[in-house]
């Protein structure tokens, strides 16, 4: 059906049904027992009898039984037993129509265009699990019926080119719902209608245990009916693919045409029409039959006699010609003739007048309504949301039409779509351009919400002789929906007739879609998607369709690791659109991608330099809370690993001036100290250290600011004060720090007994010796020999020569343990190798460790 000239066709309009097919008997293989057949039989004579062909429908279509030897040319069907159900997979099916359904305790797989499946296969397969498996084939149809032993659950599903069926007390069913639309446009012949995709024909089926006859629709998989659903002419069974109905009127007639699948009867279906409008009292100055809501644009434009500017002459004189005080009918006349006019903002400064003039209509209705048309026409769609907000238009159909329009405009898609149903009724009462843009808006709103059903239903049903604008916005929803359906080649053909068009913003729309759809089909590279819309962003600008192309770029450039152009895309989305919903989720899209960045570990692929400016860019990002603290800490340590002391130290003295207080602050702080030690500024480490202590700290937060205090202390030259501040400590590391401060101070027998002290038992211990233990020997016997204790020197080299011996230290140690007496180069140089070691690092190190 053509969506730009929907009643062109005149198939459309004519009872559905003419080609539906007639009751199909399925007359069962040759294994099925002959109980079993008679009773298949026995089903199919009444409906049979009952559904004699008429002279404008084909004949029924006969299923051949298939002969013995079809075996080998068999549908590949396998059946598997799992822990506590069965799995079916019929190769290539996912590629025909199918329809999988359960009803009692029989589970039904039609498959259209399929090859005859082997049942006595499948029965040895699936063993006891079913009671019997039925194969029958005719009419282009392949039908499997397994008599389940209990009830059960069926679920189907795509898996590549094969349907895989599962059987079992639990499944999850993933498939998309589907949904009917309600065409009551006629109310003599309303029928219903959705889109199935996939689907060519309704196939009429025999139950030969209910003795009932089903209308089947078999269908792509992926499309199911979630739940039983009960109407006065037909009830739609649940499924797991396709469409299954019950007649339950004997006229109900059911087709398919371009995968819509429509269900009517010749004088319509019952269907509960929308709540009517409770009358409401008409104000003084609108007492219309339509109420005070309906802006009647088509006798207004009747009442203008004459050219425009003949008319506004005439209004404008009827209004000069009345007393100020009795002038505002003649001035509503005047509104009433601008913004049938679209001189919307003319209509807008006229209501303005009657206001000012007379306070009392500030709330009138009808003139709220015709403020909220002006405010719509002019795009000021919130202002006029708000003229509308009222209770008192609740129940009024005609104001659920302006509603249904304006909500579609700020993308409320749930809400223009209820408004719009409750619009319905009144809908054929606006002249065509206003029933088009309703259409137009039901069908935006179905393609948002996944409701492909009521998008197709509101395109064919568009009146003819729109505007060239509103033909353009029909063909660009008709490829949104075909690419919807999955139809990605099908589309590309639409979208580029809407994208070679006169109008502008159809054709960036119709760019984004088509990119849109050919990301999701994989039909487009994600480098030339970006190209795209890099470039569509400066084509079209200032209003959602901007929006959305920001925010899909970001996604895009996030995907390919192009940080900082996907921030900076969501920046300029939340700066040119302030206040916007979108604009706020576009700054919640910035903060996820930069906790992904700096939290969840994706900076760490960047340069350090690199990423150190992303987040100085972006800082204010950073989320308030551990996380953020986390974030920055984990950031200045990455800067620490690469020696960027200086950055690294900047960001945590950001947090502790800016960001932190109490124990948080004091543990920061301590990390800020170790890194100005690292980076030779004793002195600000110590005045850190200072002004960050406070009392009741844990326990090794405050043994760790110990340290650092004192290392800092030893630093400046005050190894007295370091000294004394660590004198009553005698944990390991406090011990190591004494024998370096020593060492520094060139106390050799203090630092060489203060090392070998801290090394406690370990030479004595069966575990090796770890670099930092090895360290410390290797400080201990220089200290030893420099302070010429060869008895102290001999005590080393018994406790600790066999547990030196095959490490890295080996030879150094030999050299320095050596006897005083015949030290030489050796000796000089394996005491600056360790003279040189960096126990600041080794300490920090184990700082963050600990």
């Amino acid at each position: 059906v053509d969506v730009l000239a929907p009643k062109s066709d005149a198939a459309v309009y004519l009872p559905p049904g003419n080609a539906k097919l007639k009751a199909t008997p399925l007359k069962p293989e040759p294994a099925i027992p002959a109980p079993q057949r008679q009773a298949i039989a026995a089903a199919a004579k009444p409906s049979q009898a009952k559904a004699e062909p008429s002279s404008s429908s084909p004949p029924p279509s006969q299923p051949t039984v298939a002969p013995t030897a079809a075996a080998a040319a068999a549908l590949p069907a396998e059946g598997k037993l799992t822990r506590d159900g069965a799995v079916l997979r019929f190769a290539g099916a996912a590629r025909l129509g199918s329809a999988v359904f359960l009803r009692g305790n029989t589970a039904w797989i039609v498959l259209d265009a399929a090859a005859p499946l082997d049942a006595a296969r499948l029965k040895i397969e699936l063993g006891n699990f079913p009671d019997a498996v039925e194969a029958s084939s005719g009419g282009g149809l392949s039908i499997l019926r397994l008599v389940l032993r209990t009830p059960e659950e069926i679920a189907a599903v795509a898996e590549g080119s094969d349907l895989k069926v599962t059987i079992a007390p639990q499944v999850t069913i993933a498939a998309s719902a589907i949904g009917f639309s309600r065409n009551l446009d006629d109310s003599a012949h309303a029928t219903m209608t959705t889109l199935l995709a996939g689907a060519g024909r309704v196939v009429t089926l025999l139950d030969p245990v209910a003795g009932d006859t089903l209308d089947v629709i078999p269908a792509a998989p992926g499309q199911a009916m979630a739940a039983e659903n009960d109407y006065v002419e037909f009830r739609a069974l649940k499924t797991a693919s396709g469409l299954v109905l019950l007649p339950l009127a004997d006229d109900l007639e059911v087709s398919v045409h371009a995968m819509r699948v429509t269900i009517a009867r010749r004088q319509g279906l019952s269907l509960t029409p929308p709540a009517s409008a409770i009358a409401g009292s008409p104000t003084v100055l609108a007492r219309g039959e339509g109420g005070p809501s309906f802006l009647d644009f088509a006798a207004w434009q009747r009442s203008s006699r004459g050219s425009f500017l003949q008319a506004e002459r005439r209004l404008r004189a009827a209004i000069v010609a009345r007393k100020p005080e009795e002038a505002n009918p003649a001035r509503l006349a005047l509104a009433r003739f601008y913004l049938a006019g679209n001189f919307a903002a003319e209509a807008l400064g006229t209501i303005d007048v009657m206001q000012a003039a007379d306070p009392a209509l500030q709330g009138d209705r009808h003139l709220r309504t015709l403020r909220a048309a002006a405010e719509y026409e002019m795009g000021r769609y919130r202002d006029a949301s708000k003229e509308l907000a009222g209770a008192e238009f609740d129940n009024d159909p005609h104001a659920a039409f302006w509603r249904g329009l304006i909500a579609a405009k700020l993308e409320n898609w749930n809400q223009a779509q209820a408004d719009l149903d409750r619009a319905a009724a009144v809908l054929h009462r606006y002249p065509a351009e206003w029933q088009g843009r309703a259409r137009l808006a039901a069908a935006r709103a179905g393609l948002a919400r996944g409701r492909l059903e009521l998008a197709d239903a509101a395109l064919t049903r568009l009146p003819p002789g729109l505007a060239p604008s509103l033909m353009i916005e029909a063909q660009l929803l008709h490829a949104r929906l075909i690419a919807q359906e999955n139809r990605d080649k099908d589309a590309r053909a639409l979208f580029a007739a809407v994208e070679s068009g006169s109008d502008p913003h159809a054709a960036a729309e119709a760019i984004y879609a088509r990119l849109q759809s050919g990301l999701a089909a994989r039909t487009v590279s994600r480098a030339r998607a970006i190209a795209a819309l890099e470039s569509l962003r400066f084509r079209w600008r200032g209003d959602a369709l901007e929006m959305a192309t920001l925010r899909t770029l970001s996604s895009l450039y996030f995907a390919a690791g192009r940080w900082r152009d996907g921030l900076h895309a969501l920046r300029i989305a939340a700066r040119s659109f302030p206040g916007e919903d979108d604009a706020r989720q576009a700054e919640d899209d910035m903060r996820a991608a930069f906790v992904e960045l700096y939290l969840h570990g994706k900076a760490d692929r960047m340069a350090p330099v690199e990423a150190l400016s992303l987040f100085y860019d972006n800082i204010d990002l950073t989320p308030i809370g551990a996380d953020g603290d986390e974030m920055i800490r984990r950031m200045s340590d990455r800067l620490v690993a690469v020696d960027l002391l200086g950055p690294a130290s900047d960001l945590l003295k950001y947090q502790i001036d800016k960001r932190l207080d109490g124990v948080a602050r004091a543990q920061v702080a301590t990390t800020l100290a170790g890194i100005y030690l690292m980076d030779g500024k004793a002195q600000a480490a110590l005045e850190t250290l200072q002004a960050t202590q406070i009392s009741m700290l844990p326990e090794d937060v405050g043994h760790k600011r110990l340290l650092i205090e004192a290392r800092a202390l030893a630093a400046l030259k005050r190894t007295g004060d370091a000294l004394d501040l660590i004198a009553v400590d005698k944990q390991d590391d406090t011990n190591r720090l004494r024998a370096e401060i020593y060492w520094q101070g060139r106390q050799w027998p203090l630092a060489g007994a203060t090392a070998e002290e801290s090394l406690g038992e370990r030479w004595n211990a069966p575990a090796p010796l770890s670099a930092g233990d090895r360290s410390e020997v290797l400080h201990a016997a220089v200290a030893y020999s420099l302070a010429n204790d060869e008895m102290s020197l001999e005590r080393l080299r018994t406790h600790f020569a066999a547990k030196m011996a095959g490490t890295p230290d080996a030879d150094v140690f030999a050299a320095v343990s050596a006897r005083i007496e015949i030290r030489g180069t050796k000796f000089r140089d394996a005491a600056a190798q360790i003279a040189s070691i960096d126990t600041l690092e080794r300490f920090m190190k184990e700082m963050r460790t600990r």
